[in-house]
C-alpha cells in the first residue's frame, strides 16, 4: 500500500541561548514535508466516537458509503437495498466492535499527530520532532487498518451487486463533495462540468425564488446534464422516506 507520508524532513537545529535551567533548542523547520498535507477522505463522515460507546450499524455503514440515501440514487430498489442491508447486518454481528475500534484508534491517532503538530510548530525540541514522526507513523498504520475494516464490510454488503450498481455507487461516493444534488452525482462528471452545472442549479434555484424563469444557457446545461443515471436517481429519491423507513427495519438491531 502507498504510504502518504514521507518522514525524511531536513531539520536544522538551531541553539538559540542559554538560560539558568539549561540550553534552550528551537527548530525550525526547513522542510515543508513535516506538515504533509492529509490524503482526502471520500466521504466527510463524523462518527459521534466520544464516549467510546457503540454506534449504530447504519452509523458505520455511512462510513463506507452505503445509506439508503446513496443506494435509491445507485439505481437499486427497495427490495435490493433491503437485501444488502441484510448483507451488512449479517457481518456486523460479527465485526462491528472491532470496525468501532478500528475507527476509534485512528481518530485517537490523528488527535495525537495535531497536537504534536501545534508543539512542533509553537518550537518544541528536536524530541517531540521525532515523536511526530512516530505518531505519523501510527497514524497510517491505524488508518489501514481502518479502511480495511471498512472495506470488508462494504465488500460484504455488495455482493451479488451488478458492476454497474458498483460503478454507479463509486461515482456518487467520489463526487457527493461537489456539493451538487445527489441524483445529479450519480452521473461522471469533470470538474469543470461540475462548475458549469452549479452555476447552472444556482441560476435556476434564484430564479425559482424570483418567480421568473433561469436563463436558457441555465436550462440547457441542466438538460444535458440529466442523464439516464439521473434521471433513475430522480425517480427513486421520489420514494426516499420508503427507502430509509426499509434501511431502519432491516438494520434493526
Amino acid at each position: 500500500m502507498t504510504r502518504p507520508y514521507r518522514f525524511g524532513a531536513s531539520l536544522s537545529v538551531l541553539v538559540v541561548g542559554l538560560t539558568a535551567t539549561g540550553a534552550v533548542i528551537a527548530v525550525a523547520v526547513s522542510s515543508p514535508s513535516l506538515f504533509p498535507a492529509r490524503p482526502a477522505a471520500a466521504l466527510n463522515v463524523q462518527i459521534p466516537l466520544t464516549s467510546h460507546r457503540p454506534v449504530s450499524y447504519s452509523t458505520l455503514l455511512k462510513l463506507t458509503g452505503l445509506s439508503p440515501d446513496s443506494l435509491a440514487a445507485a439505481g437499486l430498489s427497495i427490495e435490493e437495498t433491503v437485501a444488502l442491508a441484510a448483507r451488512a447486518k449479517a457481518h456486523l454481528e460479527e465485526s462491528a466492535p472491532t470496525i468501532q475500534e478500528a475507527v476509534e484508534r485512528h481518530r485517537d491517532a490523528l488527535v495525537a499527530v495535531d497536537r504534536l503538530e501545534d508543539l512542533v510548530r509553537q518550537g518544541a525540541a528536536a524530541e517531540t520532532v521525532q515523536e511526530l514522526h512516530g505518531a505519523r507513523a501510527a497514524e497510517e498504520d491505524a488508518r489501514s487498518a481502518k479502511e480495511l475494516a471498512l472495506a470488508a464490510l462494504y465488500t460484504a454488503a455488495t455482493n451479488g451487486l451488478s458492476d454497474s450498481s458498483h460503478d454507479v455507487l463509486r461515482t456518487i461516493n467520489s463526487q457527493r463533495c461537489f456539493g451538487l444534488p445527489l441524483a445529479m452525482v450519480a452521473s461522471t462528471r469533470s470538474e469543470a462540468e461540475v462548475v458549469v452545472l452549479r452555476d447552472a442549479l444556482a441560476d435556476e434555484r434564484i430564479a425559482r425564488k424570483e418567480g421568473r424563469e433561469a436563463s436558457a444557457e441555465a436550462l440547457a446545461v441542466i438538460q444535458r446534464a440529466t442523464d439516464h443515471r439521473t434521471l433513475t436517481a430522480e425517480n427513486n429519491l421520489r420514494s426516499l422516506a420508503a427507502y430509509r423507513q426499509a434501511w431502519r427495519a432491516a438494520l434493526r438491531e
